[in-house]
């Protein structure tokens, strides 16, 4: 060996700095293990539907009723029979007085726009919307429109 100091030298630094790594590695590990650390909290909250709907807006309140406010992106007229939003825990139904009543115009005016409210979804909602409708008059053949939602309280 030629200079035995210097090579002692970089093995005490990096082994001092090795060790300064595990540690904080190893603070890091027991923090995420020990508390509600979830990488999904700092997830954007998003609704999209494809098809014939947009997303205007969505709220989760405090008792666990989610209410989406959807508007019509068609260009005739539809009305809402059903919707559905599946999550990981099941399959919750909107129920018949938790739809819009009345068809969904074509356009941006209020009559253009209805809300769904589903209850008793929890704290935290990451799922499938599916939304069930048809165009003109009752006879006429059913669409579903499918998107996602994430939100949480």
């Amino acid at each position: 060996m030629k200079n035995p100091a210097r090579a002692q030298a970089a093995m005490e630094f990096m082994i001092t700095y090795g060790w300064i790594l595990f540690i904080g590695v190893a603070i890091i590990a027991v923090i995420a293990t020990f508390t509600n650390l979830d990488a999904l909290a700092f997830r954007a909250q998003k609704c999209e539907i494809y098809s014939s709907f947009k997303c205007l807006s969505f709220a989760l309140d405090s008792n666990g009723e989610l209410q989406v406010i959807v508007g019509n992106s068609a260009q005739d007229e539809l009305t809402i029979t059903s919707a559905s939003l599946i999550l990981d825990s099941g399959t919750v139904t909107a129920g018949s007085g938790s739809i819009p009543s009345t068809s969904l115009k074509r356009g941006t005016g209020a009559n253009s726009r209805g809300t769904i409210t589903f209850n008793n979804v929890g704290r935290k909602v990451d799922g499938k919307i599916e939304i069930t409708y048809y165009f003109g008059n009752a006879d006429a053949s059913t669409h579903t429109a499918v998107g996602y939602i994430y939100t949480r309280r």
